[in-house]
C-alpha cells in the first residue's frame, strides 16, 4: 500500500464534502419537482370531478324533462289574458294605464287600441310599447296519470299529426259531452256552462281599483 503523502490525503479528505455536497443539491431539487407534480395531479383530478358533475347533472336534467316536468313558452294569445304569448305592453298617453296586445301586426301604419282604463281608442304609434316574450311555464307530466283532466283544467297537448306542435288550452268538454256555443256562451248537454270563479278570476282584468288610490291618498 502506498503512503500517503500530504497532497492525497488532502484529496481524500476532499472527496466525502464533494459527495456531500452533491447529495444535499439534489435534496434541494427534490422538493421544487414535487410541488408541480402535485399541482397538476390536482388539477387534473378537479377536472375530472366537475366532468362527472356535469355529466350527471345533464343526464337528470333530461330524464326529469322527458319524465317529469317540462319547461314550455307560451307562443300566441289564444289563452290571454290568463297566459300571455308574445305581445307588447302599451301605456296609454291619455291615462298612463297599461294594457297587453298580441304582437302580431305590430306597428302598422292604422294599428290601434282600447285603453282598458280609460276605454279610449289610441294609435299604438302614440303609445308608449314594450315587446316582451311570451310566459314561461312547467308543465307537470304525470298529473293526467294520476287524475283524468276536469273541466276548466289548463293543458298541454301535442297535435295528433304533427307531434312537434304543441297546444296549450282550457278543458271545457268532457267525454261523451256535447259542446255547443250559443252567443258566446258555452252550452253542455243543451244546458248553459258558466266558468267557476277561480276559472273566470284568470281572464278579469282591473279597470280601477281603489286601494290604489286611497294610498296615494
Amino acid at each position: 500500500m502506498d503512503p500517503l503523502t500530504p497532497e492525497h490525503a488532502e484529496q481524500r479528505r476532499g472527496e466525502p464534502q464533494r459527495a456531500t455536497a452533491a447529495t444535499s443539491d439534489a435534496s434541494k431539487a427534490l422538493p421544487a419537482a414535487l410541488p408541480l407534480a402535485e399541482s397538476a395531479e390536482r388539477f387534473w383530478r378537479t377536472v375530472l370531478d366537475v366532468a362527472r358533475i356535469v355529466i350527471v347533472s345533464l343526464i337528470f336534467a333530461f330524464v326529469f324533462r322527458a319524465f317529469f316536468v317540462e319547461p314550455f313558452i307560451i307562443p300566441t294569445g289564444s289563452m290571454a289574458p290568463g297566459l300571455l304569448g308574445e305581445h307588447r305592453t302599451l301605456a296609454c298617453p291619455h291615462c298612463g294605464g297599461e294594457s297587453e296586445l298580441s304582437a302580431t301586426g305590430w306597428r302598422r301604419a292604422d294599428s290601434s287600441f282600447t285603453c282598458a282604463t280609460c276605454r279610449r281608442t289610441v294609435a299604438e304609434s302614440a303609445a308608449v310599447a314594450v315587446r316582451k316574450d311570451g310566459d314561461r311555464i312547467l308543465v307537470h307530466k304525470w298529473s293526467v296519470a294520476l287524475a283524468p283532466p276536469q273541466r276548466w283544467d289548463v293543458i298541454v297537448f301535442r297535435d295528433p299529426e304533427n307531434a312537434s306542435q304543441t297546444y296549450i288550452k282550457r278543458v271545457v268538454g268532457l267525454p261523451g259531452e256535447t259542446v255547443e256555443f250559443r252567443d258566446g256562451d258555452l252550452w253542455i248537454n243543451g244546458a248553459p256552462k258558466a266558468k267557476p270563479p277561480h276559472a273566470q278570476a284568470a281572464l278579469w282584468h282591473p279597470v280601477f281599483d281603489q286601494t290604489q288610490l286611497d294610498r296615494k291618498s
